[in-house]
């Protein structure tokens, strides 16, 4: 019988040795929020995490407004261009 490889699973292999990027929709109706928040408790301190309202499953979502929009917008920004910049 063929055993897995452990570094094919994030939960069985050692967490790289790299900086981890996570983001994840807070509406995401397929993967829970939860998935990515256990995966960066796994990878630690080397992972940045953001949950964002304004992704759901692989697109840009269109919830909030006005000034909570605006904020969520700039998170978003800063941790992709926080990733960009490594």
């Amino acid at each position: 019988r063929l055993e897995p490889d452990p570094r094919l699973s994030p939960v069985r292999g050692p967490p790289p040795e790299l900086p981890i990027y996570l983001l994840h929709g807070e509406v995401d109706n397929v993967i829970p929020p939860s998935q990515a928040r256990a995966l960066a408790r796994w990878a630690g301190p080397r992972a940045r995490l953001l949950v964002s309202p304004l992704i759901s499953h692989v697109e840009l979502g269109k919830t909030g407004s006005g000034g909570a929009r605006l904020v969520q917008t700039a998170r978003l920004a800063a941790f992709l261009s926080a990733w960009l910049d490594r």
